[in-house]
């Protein structure tokens, strides 16, 4: 942790920016559960970072807060938050939320950050996947709670799902307790989880991806509306900050000082 501390804290240095009179306030809904080094619930990490320098030189202030995912996407269909700092373009969010756009979709070049999902059963477990579907499950699959981008997947797969576990070390728990055959989880936090004495080495992931997605900084219509020309240069300060060579760099070295 104290190298993660560090990585973060040259992170932000490098994106940092003397404080300007801002009068457009825009305000976050973060996810309550930490994503680190990515985001934590107080919009710190590499992408609290990025946007937080993005919105600094489009003179905009920001506002973070935390909540239940399902709890910001109804404050922002109610009005009460703008927009989700890391939201997948996926079925869920695609009624509440605005996204960089190019020649119809959504612009990679202006994401926030790339995820994979990954599929992770017992040792030895048996399971099989292909991509498309999953052979001897005998199980809902374990899934996060609130999860759009795993859950949209699921539900176009017809796939039975257990959403009772609040994060993915709860679900490896699941796995190891034979509560469940398969659990989804961020490719990063699987990783992490795995190098546990706990998991390591009873614990192993199926290929390919269960899904790979940019996220993106979502605004909310009402706010996208209102302010069309504040959103288009928040993103591409997103996207060329995000490109720089710099900020990669800075990227890289604070996922591996969370591992």
């Amino acid at each position: 942790m104290p190298r993660l501390r560090y990585c973060l804290f040259a992170l932000f240095a490098l994106l940092s920016l003397p404080a300007c009179a801002q009068a457009l306030k825009l305000r976050l809904c973060v996810d309550a559960r930490p994503h680190p080094p990515f985001l934590t619930p107080d919009g710190e990490g590499t992408v609290g970072a990025l946007v937080k320098r993005a919105a600094a030189e489009a003179g905009v202030a920001l506002e973070f807060y935390s909540a239940p995912v399902t709890r910001c996407r109804e404050e922002i269909r109610a009005g009460l938050a703008d927009g989700y700092p890391s939201a997948a373009h996926t079925p869920t969010w695609l009624p509440l939320l605005e996204y960089p756009m190019k020649a119809g979709l959504p612009d990679p070049a202006r994401g926030v950050l790339f995820v994979r999902v990954l599929a992770f059963q017992r040792r030895g477990g048996g399971v099989g996947w292909d991509g498309a579907r999953f052979t001897q499950l005998h199980t809902p699959v374990l899934a996060g709670y609130g999860s759009a981008l795993i859950l949209d997947r699921l539900e176009a797969m017809r796939q039975a799902s257990d959403t009772t576990g609040k994060n993915l070390e709860v679900n490896f728990a699941k796995l190891m307790a034979g509560r469940g055959d398969v659990a989804l989880g961020w490719e990063h936090d699987g990783a992490v989880l795995m190098a546990r004495p706990e998991f390591a080495g009873k614990v192993e992931a199926l290929a390919p991806p269960f899904a790979e997605a940019m996220f993106y900084l979502g605004l909310s219509k009402r706010f996208y509306h209102a302010h069309p020309a504040v959103a288009e240069r928040l993103w591409t300060a997103i996207g060329r900050i995000r490109g720089s060579p710099q900020y990669l760099e800075a990227e890289r070295t604070a996922a591996a000082g969370a591992r």
